[in-house]
């Protein structure tokens, strides 16, 4: 976590986890496919801006007002 700060880039996590997923054999890893992240469903295209108050998901399709 100490190499983290020093790349002064926003970071929101609720915990460590010590074992990465290269060091087993069980790896769920895909992209551009739907997830959940908290409570909010995330599609890809979908954009999430964050500060230091939360984050919030914009969709897709509305992008371009937001910008």
């Amino acid at each position: 976590m100490a190499e983290a700060l020093i790349l002064d880039i926003g970071i929101w996590t609720r915990g460590v986890a010590p074992n990465y997923a290269t060091q087993t054999t069980f790896s769920p890893w895909d992209f551009n496919v739907p997830i959940s992240c908290g409570e909010a469903l995330n599609i890809p295209g979908d954009g999430v801006i964050a500060d230091d108050d939360g984050a919030v998901v914009v969709l897709a399709a509305m992008i371009g007002e937001v910008a």
